[in-house]
């Protein structure tokens, strides 16, 4: 086994320190070693292979679902002696460094070679061909004195870090660190010389492709109006500097968005920095309708529909141009018309029409061109047919809410009925995923009259004792199936039928039989809707609605819900307090977890709490510190002073492969 030299070189001190032993100081054990030998036909050993499998926990959380294994391979080569004169290091699979020693006849280390893979090379798993996968990085070799002399050492070429962010890259004057940086979502770019230009190339070092490559010519009048110097001294850092505030890159469409500071426009260029629309607009997007290519939204004045090669489609004589699904809300002069990506008329200009076009090509259209029309349209944008005329309150998912003069009713996209109007249904609300939710009368509340009604509203809503009333009236005796709740709520399922009366706690809403509920999220999410409880005389407060009809009542000191129920049941909430300030009292919020059930998961002490975007629970933040909590309310992360502390410790966490070094192993 050898050691790290007595003088390890500082040059390579960077790259060495993606080598942290942060979990091998948390392993106990090796968990299992395999080693495949061949030998000489004199007997002596030839060549070995060692393999070792380690285990170590996530956050140093000795839980079996923190537990990782990994395995790094070392292989031996030996002369017809027995000697060891040649050892491959391999840390990890994917692991960014490759590293070669070779040693003397006496056994010591001589030389030390390391290889960096190749950002866009193949994965080659389980191989140790440096010819494809690696490039010579640095080289050292040893005398008899241990001392350490630098045989080779590459140029280390710059690189930047680039963010994706709705399709497009932005580039980042920060500088991209191999190893500690190695996380799934960052990507980074370089900046090399060519013979006639300067090329910007972004690559994704975790899948080894290339993102875009950029050429920056010193003979184009961009560059040139920009004052970058590419003919005399070439300085990357200046490239990128140029890029970084103003430069866009769409990969998938072979553009660039410039923005200039001075016009406050933007240009639309190629990648080689060619105006594609010849002048600055002030604004462009990109529309991905599903199923077709891309294309640009243009506004100058006024807005058009153009190919990304700068084709118009739709000529920019229009004040404004919405995109919904597969057709485009084109408005002019208070009217208002659809069209389709081609530049076709699909439902001419009417005036202040409005329109709702749902993913099946179903329109809802507002019908005010004149005083005598009122109403809407439910319009198949395919056939172009009017299922529909009438007054379509709202239309998700194959299904319509319809009003009727005798109650709302549903009816599916051919202009069938679902649900039938009918008098009890008082409100229908149907989500974007085929649920709907009814409220419905409860017609022996509504039969009651004169004393009845009084004594009613007497004994439930105002709470009066029944030694208050002038006239006692048993209701319950007079009617046998006499139920004091005002409204009932029912749970449809539109696709198969299903039918749920909501389970509703009505204690905690303190026996009182005027409450209201009402639908507050748009579909289920995880098997739960958000909803908003309405007991009359007293605030209303948020709640979840499962699938199977259970309404969630959670305490009353949780004044809001912030999110949705996730996939572990459990949300956010938020409760508000009374902390002393030195002006006096005040009311803050703070926030925490509960489960579907309402059992608190992480107690509401602090002023943010979100779900951490790598899975590992709640990131939250309290006393001017940040920290992460998994599901089950235990800390991984204790309070750190910085939110780029706790990033850290997850990123390093969650990259079994920088996490070890083969020289501490072996």
């Amino acid at each position: 086994m050898s050691s790290w030299p007595k003088h390890t070189p500082v040059l390579l001190a960077s790259f060495l320190s993606i080598f942290v032993v942060t979990a091998y100081s948390q392993q106990e054990t090796i968990d299992s070693l395999t080693t495949v030998e061949t030998h000489y036909r004199n007997g002596k050993i030839k060549d070995r292979t060692t393999v070792r499998y380690i285990h170590y926990y996530l956050f140093d959380h000795r839980s079996e679902k923190y537990r990782r294994r990994l395995h790094c391979t070392v292989r031996d080569n030996f002369d017809k002696r027995g000697r060891l004169v040649r050892r491959d290091s391999l840390p990890a699979r994917d692991s960014l460094l490759f590293c070669e020693k070779y040693f003397g006849a006496d056994g010591l280390l001589k030389t030390k070679i390391f290889y960096e893979k190749n950002a866009v090379s193949p994965r080659k798993e389980g191989t140790f061909k440096r010819t494809s996968d690696y490039k010579k990085l640095d080289a050292y070799s040893y005398d008899e004195n241990r001392e350490v002399r630098i045989e080779y050492s590459k140029e280390r070429t710059p690189k930047f870090e680039v963010q994706l962010e709705a399709g497009r890259y932005t580039f980042s004057s920060n500088s991209y660190e191999a190893g500690y940086r190695r996380f799934k979502h960052l990507k980074y770019a370089i900046v090399v010389r060519r013979k006639r230009y300067i090329e910007v190339r972004g690559l994704d070092p975790i899948h080894r492709t290339t993102l875009f490559v950029l050429k920056l010519n010193a003979s184009n009048p961009l560059i040139r109006s920009a004052n970058l110097n590419l003919d005399s001294v070439f300085n990357k850092w200046n490239v990128m500097r140029f890029l970084t505030p103003r430069v866009g890159v769409i990969p998938d469409l072979g553009l660039i968005t410039y923005y200039e500071e001075k016009l406050r426009k933007t240009r639309i260029l190629d990648l080689s920095f060619n105006a594609i629309i010849r002048e600055p607009v002030e604004r462009v997007t990109v529309l991905r309708p599903p199923g077709k290519r891309s294309y640009l939204l243009i506004c100058q004045e006024k807005c058009g529909l153009f190919t990304a090669r700068g084709k118009a489609i739709i000529p920019p004589l229009y004040d404004a141009i919405d995109h919904q699904g597969d057709y485009l809300i084109i408005r002019k002069d208070q009217q208002s018309a659809c069209f389709d990506y081609r530049g076709n008329i699909i439902i001419p200009f009417r005036k202040n029409a409005g329109y709702h076009i749902s993913e099946d090509n179903m329109a809802v259209v507002d019908k005010h061109s004149s005083s005598k029309e009122h109403g809407s349209l439910l319009i198949n944008m395919v056939s172009g047919d009017t299922v529909y005329n009438g007054r379509v309150l709202s239309y998700y998912n194959n299904f319509g809410v319809v009003y009727e003069e005798r109650g709302n009713s549903v009816v599916n996209a051919k202009g069938e009925w679902i649900i039938h109007p009918n008098e009890r249904i008082r409100d229908i609300k149907v989500t974007s995923d085929g649920m709907a939710f009814i409220e419905l009368t409860n017609p022996r509340f509504h039969s009651l009259s004169g004393s009845e009604r009084s004594y009613w509203l007497e004994k439930y809503e105002l709470k009066k004792p029944d030694s208050a009333h002038e006239k006692k009236i048993d209701l319950f005796a007079r009617y046998p199936d006499f139920q004091p709740w005002k409204y009932r709520y029912v749970l449809f399922n539109l696709k198969t039928g299903k039918i749920d009366t909501l389970a509703i706690d009505h204690g905690v809403l303190e026996e009182n039989p005027t409450y209201s509920l009402s639908r507050a999220g748009e579909k289920f999410i995880n098997g739960y809707i958000k909803i908003e409880l309405h007991p009359q005389w007293s605030q209303g407060r948020s709640s979840f609605l499962s699938l199977d009809g259970e309404v969630i009542n959670l305490p009353p000191r949780f004044t809001k819900i912030k999110s949705e129920m996730n996939a572990h049941k459990q949300a956010i909430v938020v409760q508000s307090k009374k902390i002393d300030t030195p002006g006096g009292q005040r009311n803050e919020e703070f926030e925490g977890v509960i489960d579907a059930s309402g059992k608190v998961i992480i107690p509401c002490d602090f002023s943010v709490c979100d779900e951490d975007p790598y899975g590992y629970g709640y990131i939250v933040y309290g006393d001017s510190c940040y920290g992460l909590i998994d599901f089950e309310g235990e800390w991984l992360i204790p309070l750190e002073p910085r939110y780029d502390d706790v990033q850290r410790k997850i990123r390093e966490a969650e990259d079994d492969f920088f996490t070890y070094s083969t020289d501490q192993i072996f």
